[in-house]
């Protein structure tokens, strides 16, 4: 299972070496290290333990974050410190009252081989690999910028182009940061000699944690790992993770509170609540709709959505277009820019994903957006592919080491060719140029002559909108068209000069679209080159969408594969929502919007008590020196 990975702000990191200019300087100079190293304040919860905040800790924290409060909020120095030295005693709180908690919770797998009080009795295997990766990243990423060199471009020319707009959820294509790879980068060691300037800059490092008080008596033969600065840092990162998975366990336990009932009221509030919009605000939800905000109800007239999958024109045709004789009736212009549309040439955009490693595994797009590898709505990519930096060893896999750097060629598609190729792949059929037989063709139902081609699949489209959004991603000029909801919003025909929305042949069409229903879509001239509009979704005047919760589940989504029903789905979501992660479906979005915010005012809640309750009610639990830092808050 993919486990969460918790970031931590390294005690020093880059604004100290910036603030020395990457050079071995001394951030503490007014005090002796002995004063340094002066307690500040101890808490102890409980018997056995006891932590203790040290002077230098103060210091590190102004450098690290104290400072912009003074130079950017107004604070004080001596009220900066107190906050610094506050946020110091909370921390070690709630880490001493997550490990006491989980110490007494007798479901929760413990490590007996470790006494209690040490964070590694409350983590797996997983996570103390984890903790462990965090800390050799901290001193990698150290030693990085001790290193001082120039990153190379090791792109080639190809890769200057920009990037064609991705799905929202869309991720390079790169392996997940699991276990095993965590493992295989500490297995790796420290870079701490391969070069002159690496050898440098472990000497840089080294010098700068020993002028600080960070080396350690225990530090020997250049191993990192014997140096206080990694033990603090492995220590800070166990902890970190304990507290993190008390908190999980607590959310969980409050979100297992929600029901499926819970979900069903919610619907049926919102839906009950979009009756009574107003056409304004009917109108201004279509608009700002999402998955996690759907328009439920129609409230007047005949709206609906379309997608645009525009097929742009060239500057040759646009051109050409500017050039047509202003004298000619509507019709002879209209026909005059047809002809010269005709030699629209289609081209899959894509090919910079490839260059850029988005959702490319060599052969297939993949990503949230086509739900699985190789779906039924997995649009292959077709043209050359080239491996730019392949291994002597096998030419299909990068050199070792590097990632894969890719170059790609598109196939280029006449007209009628993409229009043969579009259907057969929106029907099932193969991605080639062979034309589809389950298509009837419905262009005598639109008006005008701009009309190109227009048709209506026959029987059950599998995957219609995600097909779709394939075919936007990647073949549409309009980059407004892609990671849209539903499409544009198509609004009734209105009166008035110049009160259109859009050009008149995409919006005549589009309202004959929504009339046609069904699984259609249109192609229409303008001036910007071919528009294929395809049917989204249609609302009439007091239409509810879904009178139920469940009902709106079925027309909208598909059940994951092994879920039966969506009692079923929302109690294996609940069980493991953390990890659920189903951002695109509207019962995930539905319950983390009525619980989310809940949940974490009943933990912050919670965690301000068990502060409040250690620091005011419980006699010694925590107790400040303050003479030790009196000097600071002057």
């Amino acid at each position: 299972m993919k486990k969460k990975l918790i970031a931590l702000v390294s005690l020093i990191m880059s604004l100290m070496i910036g603030l020395c200019g990457l050079g071995g300087c001394k951030l503490i100079t007014r005090d002796t290290d002995k004063d340094m190293q002066q307690v500040v304040a101890t808490i102890s919860i409980d018997k056995g333990v006891k932590d203790s905040v040290y002077k230098q800790d103060l210091i590190v924290d102004y450098l690290n974050y104290g400072y912009y409060y003074v130079q950017y909020n107004g604070y004080t120095q001596a009220r900066t410190f107190e906050l610094i030295l506050q946020n110091q005693i909370n921390t070690r709180i709630l880490v001493q009252n997550a490990i006491k908690q989980l110490e007494e919770d007798a479901d929760y797998q413990k490590d007996s081989q470790y006494a209690k009080w040490d964070a590694r009795r409350y983590l797996d295997s997983d996570q103390m690999i984890e903790a462990t990766y965090n800390t050799y990243k901290i001193f990698n990423d150290l030693l990085d910028q001790f290193e001082e060199t120039d990153v190379e471009d090791k792109l080639s020319d190809a890769y200057d182009q920009q990037v064609r707009t991705v799905p929202t959820d869309a991720t390079k294509a790169e392996e997940e940061l699991d276990s095993t790879k965590m493992q295989e980068y500490i297995d790796k060691g420290f870079d701490l000699s391969s070069t002159a300037k690496r050898r440098e800059a472990f000497n840089r490092l080294i010098n700068f944690l020993k002028v600080n008080n960070l080396l350690g008596e225990s530090y020997k033969n250049n191993d990192l790992t014997t140096t206080e600065y990694y033990k603090k840092n492995i220590k800070l990162e166990r902890e970190n993770i304990v507290v993190e998975t008390y908190r999980d366990l607590q959310t969980l336990k409050l979100r297992k509170q929600y029901t499926f009932a819970d979900l069903e009221n919610a619907f049926k509030a919102e839906l009950e609540n979009q009756k009574g919009w107003s056409n304004t605000e009917f109108v201004e939800a279509l608009s700002n709709a999402s998955v996690k905000e759907p328009v439920l109800y129609g409230v007047n007239g005949t709206y609906g959505y379309v997608y645009n999958l525009l097929l742009g024109v060239d500057e040759i045709q646009t051109e050409r277009i500017k050039a047509i004789d202003e004298t000619l009736s509507n019709a002879e212009r209209e026909q005059a820019r047809n002809d010269i549309l005709k030699t629209t040439r289609v081209k899959d955009l894509r090919d910079s994903w490839i260059i850029s490693g988005y959702d490319f595994d060599g052969k297939n797009f993949t990503g949230d957006y086509t739900f699985a590898k190789l779906a039924k709505n997995s649009l292959e990519f077709k043209g050359d592919v080239t491996l730019l930096n392949p291994s002597e060893d096998d030419a299909t896999k990068p050199v070792e080491g590097e990632d894969a750097q890719y170059n790609a060629l598109s196939t280029i598609y006449g007209l009628d060719d993409f229009i043969a190729c579009m259907n057969a792949y929106m029907t099932g059929g193969e991605f080639d140029k062979t034309q589809p037989q389950n298509v009837t063709d419905n262009k005598g139902d639109y008006s005008g002559n701009s009309v190109y081609s227009a048709g209506t699949y026959n029987g059950n489209v599998e995957e219609y909108t995600a097909k779709i959004n394939e075919l936007l991603f990647a073949f549409s000029t309009d980059s407004g068209s892609l990671n849209t909801y539903k499409g544009y919003v198509i609004k009734p025909e209105v009166d008035g000069a110049n009160s259109e929305e859009y050009v008149e042949t995409f919006a005549t069409a589009g309202r004959e679209l929504i009339a046609k229903g069904g699984n259609s879509y249109v192609i229409v001239a303008s001036d910007y080159g071919y528009h294929v509009m395809f049917f989204s979704e249609k609302f009439t005047a007091e239409k509810t969408v879904a009178d139920n919760l469940i009902d709106y589940m079925n027309a909208e989504f598909d059940l994951p594969e092994g879920i039966t029903t969506w009692q079923n789905y929302f109690d294996n979501m609940v069980k493991d929502f953390g990890e659920w992660e189903d951002t695109n479906n509207y019962m995930y979005l539905l319950l983390d919007a009525i619980s989310s915010s809940k949940i974490t005012n009943q933990i912050n809640r919670l965690e301000r008590d068990v502060v409040n309750e250690y620091l005011y009610e419980k006699d010694n639990a925590v107790v400040i020196f303050e003479k030790a830092y009196s000097d600071l808050l002057k």
